[in-house]
């Protein structure tokens, strides 16, 4: 299996792990605050140890080839460095602005910098960009139903299951689905 490929597949689990934790902790959440304010936001922060971050560095201070930039973006992700991510993803971006799987990782790491409306509106620009790119759907699922917006996490965990349902992608979303409550 190429190494990006490996890559891909490795951030995919990790991601997962934390949308399965992240959903569980949202559904526990929302029952033992039934009745509390509804337009109250919660960030969602990462689990894991602390790692000693990494001195953040300029967009300038890396090549301008949107393949190495992925990659980088990805070793800063997986290191869980999302601020650090989030600036070589936005780079990526503006050398190929047609990549969704660059729009998937920035707006994962948005999501994880405490910035949720603005990885909702990362993901989303990514399903214009490529409809039929599975993972992003489950991803967009995964931010809603993070921000407490079952309703529409839903419509776009149907459209990752509808993708390929026998996929991981599609097995898991079928999982999320399972996982919310109807109202």
């Amino acid at each position: 299996m190429p190494l990006e490929t490996y890559k891909k597949w490795s951030i995919a689990v990790i991601v997962l792990s934390i949308a399965a934790i992240v959903v569980m902790a949202t559904i526990t959440s929302k029952q033992k605050n039934e009745g509390s304010s509804a337009d109250r936001q919660e960030t969602v922060q990462p689990n894991g140890p602390m790692l000693e971050p990494e001195p953040i560095k300029e967009a300038s201070a890396f090549p301008d080839d949107p393949e190495q930039l992925s990659a980088i973006g990805d070793n800063y992700f997986e290191k869980q460095n999302f601020v650090q991510a989030v600036i070589v993803y936005e780079k990526t971006l503006k050398l190929n602005p047609d990549d969704a799987d660059t729009y998937n990782d920035l707006g994962l790491a948005y999501l994880y910098t405490g910035r949720p409306e603005k990885a909702i509106e990362t993901i989303k620009k990514g399903t214009e960009v490529d409809p039929t790119y599975q993972r992003i759907w489950l991803s967009l699922g995964f931010t809603l139903l993070s921000q407490k917006k079952p309703e529409e996490g839903k419509q776009a965990l149907e459209k990752a299951f509808e993708l390929a349902p026998d996929s991981t992608v599609g097995k898991e979303a079928k999982r999320m689905l399972g996982l919310i409550k109807p109202n």
